[in-house]
């Protein structure tokens, strides 16, 4: 029996060290496989997302100026690491709700899902919640959750 090869896989960040580190694992396996794709999701949290966004920015252009400021950010941490034979896309989602991280990966017909355990903000709520139950018993792929670097210290 051969081993599945993961040729389109779906990363969940929300730009914390542990998605980082989860990265480096999404990264690793899409290295394994030249012809691999890897599609990059921010999710803005649904309930915190317009006070974040009017906080931060002018009531004027706050959604591009928060997608831009989002592209930036994975233009800083995640593009350069990717070679240039893995292909890479971004997305925003504006939800952390399970139905939208899972119609992300319909999408692009994922073979794989990678996220992280721990998170700040908002994104424990994905995490803590039923989402990350439902994610792994709906999805149609495999989903990969890499447990916080700090796990190792405990062991």
């Amino acid at each position: 029996m051969s081993l599945k090869t993961f040729d389109k896989i779906l990363f969940i960040t929300d730009f914390s060290k542990n998605a980082d580190h989860a990265f480096q694992y999404a990264l690793s396996i899409a290295d394994q496989n030249n012809s691999s794709e890897m599609t990059l999701v921010f999710i803005i949290p649904e309930a915190g997302a317009q006070f974040w966004k009017s906080y931060l920015y002018e009531i004027d252009e706050i959604d591009q100026k928060a997608e831009n400021d989002i592209n930036l950010e994975f233009q800083k941490k995640y593009l350069p690491l990717i070679p240039d034979y893995i292909k890479v896309s971004t997305r925003i989602i504006d939800s952390y709700e399970h139905n939208k991280i899972l119609q992300a990966a319909k999408d692009i017909n994922a073979d794989l899902i990678v996220l992280g355990r721990e998170s700040k903000g908002s994104f424990v709520k994905l995490l803590s919640s039923d989402t990350l139950k439902k994610i792994t018993q709906k999805s149609i792929c495999p989903v990969l959750v890499v447990p916080s670097e700090q796990n190792k210290d405990l062991h």
